[in-house]
Protein backbone atom coordinates (compact mmCIF):
# COMPACT_ATOMS: atom_id res chain seq x y z
CA UNK A 1 0.00 0.00 0.00
CA UNK A 2 1.73 3.55 -0.85
CA UNK A 3 -0.01 6.39 0.96
CA UNK A 4 0.15 10.34 0.54
CA UNK A 5 2.76 12.21 2.03
CA UNK A 6 2.48 15.36 3.35
CA UNK A 7 3.60 17.01 -0.27
CA UNK A 8 1.03 15.26 -1.85
CA UNK A 9 3.36 12.81 -3.46
CA UNK A 10 3.90 9.23 -1.67
CA UNK A 11 5.85 7.78 0.75
CA UNK A 12 8.58 5.76 0.19
CA UNK A 13 7.52 2.42 -1.55
CA UNK A 14 11.80 1.70 -1.09
CA UNK A 15 14.73 1.88 0.82
CA UNK A 16 18.30 1.52 1.05
CA UNK A 17 19.92 -1.02 2.89
CA UNK A 18 21.99 -1.06 6.50
CA UNK A 19 24.95 -1.27 4.23
CA UNK A 20 24.43 1.87 2.23
CA UNK A 21 23.01 3.80 4.96
CA UNK A 22 26.42 2.85 6.75
CA UNK A 23 28.63 4.61 4.50
CA UNK A 24 26.83 7.84 5.74
CA UNK A 25 27.56 9.87 8.64
CA UNK A 26 24.54 10.95 11.23
CA UNK A 27 24.05 13.83 9.15
CA UNK A 28 24.04 12.21 6.20
CA UNK A 29 27.13 13.46 4.08
CA UNK A 30 30.15 11.08 3.14
CA UNK A 31 33.36 12.89 2.16
CA UNK A 32 33.80 12.27 -1.59
CA UNK A 33 37.43 13.44 -2.19
CA UNK A 34 37.28 17.36 -2.24
CA UNK A 35 33.65 16.87 -2.39
CA UNK A 36 31.08 15.86 -0.67
CA UNK A 37 27.98 13.16 -1.41
CA UNK A 38 24.51 13.84 0.62
CA UNK A 39 21.41 11.56 0.26
CA UNK A 40 18.55 13.61 0.11
CA UNK A 41 15.16 11.66 1.91
CA UNK A 42 12.28 14.71 1.42
CA UNK A 43 11.19 17.08 -0.89
CA UNK A 44 11.47 19.35 2.21
CA UNK A 45 14.93 19.00 2.30
CA UNK A 46 16.67 22.90 1.70
CA UNK A 47 18.59 21.08 -1.19
CA UNK A 48 15.77 19.88 -2.94
CA UNK A 49 15.27 23.54 -4.98
CA UNK A 50 18.58 23.72 -5.99
CA UNK A 51 18.90 19.99 -6.97
CA UNK A 52 15.83 20.43 -8.84
CA UNK A 53 17.28 22.97 -10.60
CA UNK A 54 20.51 21.67 -11.42
CA UNK A 55 19.10 18.28 -12.78
CA UNK A 56 16.80 20.50 -15.15
CA UNK A 57 19.17 22.83 -16.54
CA UNK A 58 21.81 19.79 -16.75
CA UNK A 59 18.76 17.57 -18.80
CA UNK A 60 17.59 21.19 -20.68
CA UNK A 61 20.80 22.20 -22.03
CA UNK A 62 21.54 25.70 -23.19
CA UNK A 63 22.95 27.32 -25.89
CA UNK A 64 26.59 27.10 -24.38
CA UNK A 65 25.78 23.42 -23.07
CA UNK A 66 24.27 20.43 -24.62
CA UNK A 67 20.98 19.13 -23.56
CA UNK A 68 20.66 15.44 -22.84
CA UNK A 69 20.36 13.59 -26.19
CA UNK A 70 17.48 10.93 -24.59
CA UNK A 71 15.16 13.69 -23.60
CA UNK A 72 16.29 16.41 -26.49
CA UNK A 73 14.99 13.54 -28.92
CA UNK A 74 11.61 13.16 -26.41
CA UNK A 75 11.45 17.12 -26.47
CA UNK A 76 11.86 17.81 -30.26
CA UNK A 77 12.11 14.09 -32.16
CA UNK A 78 14.90 13.36 -34.82
CA UNK A 79 18.61 12.72 -34.19
CA UNK A 80 19.53 14.61 -31.12
CA UNK A 81 22.66 16.84 -32.49
CA UNK A 82 25.08 16.69 -29.39
CA UNK A 83 25.73 20.49 -29.63
CA UNK A 84 24.53 23.20 -27.35
CA UNK A 85 21.19 24.85 -28.22
CA UNK A 86 21.30 27.13 -31.22
CA UNK A 87 19.36 29.69 -28.92
CA UNK A 88 19.05 30.30 -25.41
CA UNK A 89 16.46 27.98 -24.15
CA UNK A 90 12.90 29.61 -24.12
CA UNK A 91 10.64 29.62 -20.64
CA UNK A 92 8.58 27.03 -22.16
CA UNK A 93 11.35 24.44 -22.73
CA UNK A 94 12.99 26.01 -19.24
CA UNK A 95 9.57 25.01 -17.34
CA UNK A 96 9.25 22.00 -18.84
CA UNK A 97 12.52 20.52 -18.24
CA UNK A 98 12.41 21.51 -14.20
CA UNK A 99 8.80 19.40 -14.58
CA UNK A 100 10.94 16.79 -15.86
CA UNK A 101 13.34 17.09 -12.96
CA UNK A 102 10.92 17.95 -10.25
CA UNK A 103 8.91 15.00 -10.95
CA UNK A 104 11.75 12.31 -11.14
CA UNK A 105 13.44 13.61 -8.28
CA UNK A 106 9.96 12.56 -6.65
CA UNK A 107 10.12 9.41 -8.39
CA UNK A 108 13.63 8.99 -6.91
CA UNK A 109 12.60 10.31 -3.34
CA UNK A 110 10.20 7.11 -3.51
CA UNK A 111 12.68 4.77 -4.02
CA UNK A 112 15.22 6.29 -1.58
CA UNK A 113 17.89 6.93 -3.97
CA UNK A 114 17.89 11.03 -4.81
CA UNK A 115 21.93 11.87 -4.16
CA UNK A 116 23.75 15.17 -4.41
CA UNK A 117 27.70 15.80 -4.70
CA UNK A 118 28.04 19.23 -2.71
CA UNK A 119 31.00 21.73 -2.87
CA UNK A 120 30.90 23.78 0.40
CA UNK A 121 27.14 24.21 0.43
CA UNK A 122 26.61 24.43 -3.31
CA UNK A 123 25.04 21.34 -5.05
CA UNK A 124 27.23 20.57 -8.28
CA UNK A 125 25.24 17.47 -9.39
CA UNK A 126 22.86 15.17 -8.90
CA UNK A 127 21.99 11.61 -9.11
CA UNK A 128 18.98 9.05 -9.27
CA UNK A 129 19.45 5.81 -8.20
CA UNK A 130 17.26 3.07 -7.29
CA UNK A 131 18.14 0.23 -4.86
CA UNK A 132 18.58 -2.98 -5.77
CA UNK A 133 15.04 -4.55 -5.60
CA UNK A 134 13.16 -1.41 -5.77
CA UNK A 135 10.13 -1.48 -8.16
CA UNK A 136 10.98 0.52 -11.36
CA UNK A 137 7.17 1.46 -12.65
CA UNK A 138 5.49 4.19 -10.44
CA UNK A 139 1.79 2.31 -9.68
CA UNK A 140 -1.73 4.12 -9.92
CA UNK A 141 -1.30 5.23 -6.63
CA UNK A 142 1.94 6.19 -6.76
CA UNK A 143 1.22 8.07 -9.81
CA UNK A 144 -1.89 9.86 -8.85
CA UNK A 145 0.37 10.98 -5.83
CA UNK A 146 3.30 12.98 -7.80
CA UNK A 147 0.37 14.47 -10.45
CA UNK A 148 -1.38 15.82 -7.75
CA UNK A 149 1.51 17.22 -6.15
CA UNK A 150 3.11 18.31 -9.33
CA UNK A 151 0.48 18.21 -12.00
CA UNK A 152 0.71 17.83 -15.56
CA UNK A 153 3.56 18.51 -17.87
CA UNK A 154 3.36 21.82 -18.84
CA UNK A 155 3.05 22.62 -22.68
CA UNK A 156 5.78 22.69 -25.04
CA UNK A 157 6.80 24.66 -27.97
CA UNK A 158 8.74 21.89 -29.58
CA UNK A 159 8.19 22.69 -33.62
CA UNK A 160 7.31 18.57 -33.97
CA UNK A 161 4.80 17.94 -31.31
CA UNK A 162 4.36 14.94 -30.22
CA UNK A 163 6.35 15.16 -26.57
CA UNK A 164 4.26 12.75 -25.03
CA UNK A 165 3.87 10.02 -26.97
CA UNK A 166 7.44 10.15 -27.19
CA UNK A 167 7.71 10.38 -23.82
CA UNK A 168 5.70 7.48 -23.09
CA UNK A 169 7.53 5.52 -25.60
CA UNK A 170 10.65 5.92 -23.98
CA UNK A 171 9.25 5.30 -20.34
CA UNK A 172 8.19 1.62 -22.05
CA UNK A 173 11.39 1.23 -23.27
CA UNK A 174 12.73 1.93 -19.74
CA UNK A 175 10.36 -0.66 -18.14
CA UNK A 176 11.44 -3.11 -20.40
CA UNK A 177 15.10 -2.73 -19.93
CA UNK A 178 14.49 -2.57 -16.27
CA UNK A 179 12.40 -6.01 -16.07
CA UNK A 180 15.11 -7.74 -18.64
CA UNK A 181 18.20 -6.46 -16.04
CA UNK A 182 16.32 -7.50 -13.21
CA UNK A 183 16.14 -11.13 -14.66
CA UNK A 184 19.36 -11.09 -14.24
CA UNK A 185 20.14 -10.02 -10.92
CA UNK A 186 19.52 -7.10 -8.26
CA UNK A 187 20.92 -4.16 -9.84
CA UNK A 188 21.44 -0.89 -8.86
CA UNK A 189 19.87 1.21 -11.73
CA UNK A 190 21.47 4.96 -12.01
CA UNK A 191 18.28 6.20 -13.62
CA UNK A 192 19.76 10.06 -14.30
CA UNK A 193 22.90 11.84 -13.77
CA UNK A 194 23.12 15.63 -14.02
CA UNK A 195 26.43 18.39 -13.48
CA UNK A 196 26.02 21.87 -12.85
CA UNK A 197 26.23 23.09 -16.56
CA UNK A 198 28.50 26.09 -15.34
CA UNK A 199 30.65 23.71 -13.05
CA UNK A 200 31.32 21.25 -16.37
CA UNK A 201 35.10 20.07 -16.51
CA UNK A 202 35.92 20.19 -13.04
CA UNK A 203 35.61 16.62 -12.13
CA UNK A 204 31.85 16.56 -10.83
CA UNK A 205 30.88 13.86 -12.72
CA UNK A 206 33.49 11.52 -12.31
CA UNK A 207 32.93 12.46 -8.08
CA UNK A 208 29.75 11.03 -8.69
CA UNK A 209 29.96 8.04 -10.81
CA UNK A 210 32.81 7.19 -8.38
CA UNK A 211 30.02 7.94 -5.04
CA UNK A 212 27.57 5.78 -7.01
CA UNK A 213 30.20 2.81 -6.91
CA UNK A 214 30.32 2.86 -3.62
CA UNK A 215 27.18 2.62 -3.34
CA UNK A 216 26.64 -0.21 -5.97
CA UNK A 217 29.65 -1.64 -3.72
CA UNK A 218 27.95 -1.57 -0.37
CA UNK A 219 25.43 -4.45 -1.68
CA UNK A 220 27.65 -5.92 -3.63
CA UNK A 221 25.28 -4.95 -6.75
CA UNK A 222 26.16 -4.79 -10.46
CA UNK A 223 25.02 -1.15 -11.72
CA UNK A 224 23.72 0.02 -14.98
CA UNK A 225 22.29 2.87 -16.88
CA UNK A 226 20.96 3.71 -20.12
CA UNK A 227 22.82 6.82 -22.52
CA UNK A 228 22.90 8.03 -26.00
CA UNK A 229 25.87 8.98 -28.18
CA UNK A 230 29.75 8.37 -28.17
CA UNK A 231 31.14 10.49 -26.04
CA UNK A 232 28.64 9.34 -22.74
CA UNK A 233 29.22 5.92 -23.75
CA UNK A 234 33.18 6.53 -23.48
CA UNK A 235 32.79 8.85 -20.66
CA UNK A 236 30.87 6.32 -18.72
CA UNK A 237 33.45 3.40 -19.33
CA UNK A 238 36.30 5.18 -18.61
CA UNK A 239 34.98 7.26 -15.54
CA UNK A 240 32.51 4.78 -14.11
CA UNK A 241 33.87 1.36 -15.47
CA UNK A 242 31.07 0.50 -17.00
CA UNK A 243 30.42 -1.90 -20.07
CA UNK A 244 28.25 -1.96 -23.32
CA UNK A 245 25.73 -4.57 -22.57
CA UNK A 246 23.24 -4.11 -25.78
CA UNK A 247 21.44 -1.10 -27.30
CA UNK A 248 18.15 -0.85 -28.39
CA UNK A 249 16.04 1.56 -29.90
CA UNK A 250 13.39 3.89 -29.41
CA UNK A 251 10.02 4.53 -31.76
CA UNK A 252 7.24 6.37 -31.84
CA UNK A 253 5.36 7.41 -35.71
CA UNK A 254 8.03 7.95 -37.37
CA UNK A 255 10.71 9.21 -34.70
CA UNK A 256 12.97 6.73 -34.15
CA UNK A 257 15.87 7.27 -31.45
CA UNK A 258 18.26 4.89 -33.38
CA UNK A 259 21.82 7.20 -33.41
CA UNK A 260 24.72 4.82 -33.40
CA UNK A 261 22.48 1.68 -33.69
CA UNK A 262 20.23 2.98 -30.37
CA UNK A 263 20.09 3.51 -26.68
CA UNK A 264 22.96 1.75 -24.93
CA UNK A 265 22.84 0.03 -22.04
CA UNK A 266 25.83 0.14 -19.90
CA UNK A 267 26.58 -2.46 -16.37
CA UNK A 268 29.30 -2.21 -14.16
CA UNK A 269 29.65 -5.73 -12.15
CA UNK A 270 29.20 -6.29 -8.81
CA UNK A 271 32.45 -6.13 -6.98
CA UNK A 272 33.42 -9.41 -4.84
CA UNK A 273 34.35 -8.96 -0.86
CA UNK A 274 38.07 -9.18 -1.95
CA UNK A 275 37.86 -6.35 -4.26
CA UNK A 276 35.77 -4.21 -1.99
CA UNK A 277 38.61 -4.33 0.43
CA UNK A 278 41.61 -4.43 -2.22
CA UNK A 279 40.07 -1.16 -3.94
CA UNK A 280 42.22 2.01 -3.29
CA UNK A 281 41.06 5.28 -3.75
CA UNK A 282 41.28 7.30 -7.86
CA UNK A 283 42.12 11.12 -7.99
CA UNK A 284 39.89 13.36 -9.25
CA UNK A 285 40.30 13.89 -13.08
CA UNK A 286 38.23 16.20 -15.40
CA UNK A 287 35.69 15.28 -17.22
Amino acid sequence: VVFFDEMGGTASIAQTSAAVDALFDEDGLRACGRFTAARVQSAQDPRFASAVSVLGRAFCGSDKTCPDPCYQWVYDGGPPPFEPLPTPPSAQRERWFTWLSRISLQWGLNRGGVYLLLDGHDVVAVSVATPPGARHAPGWWEMLGMMCSLGLPPSSDSSTGGVSQRMAALESKLKEVFAEESQQSRPLHVAMVGCDPDRQGQGIGSAMLRFLSEVADADMASAYLETVGVRNETFYERKGGYKLARRTTIKHGGDTLDINGGMAIMIRPAKTMAEKESKSPVPDADE
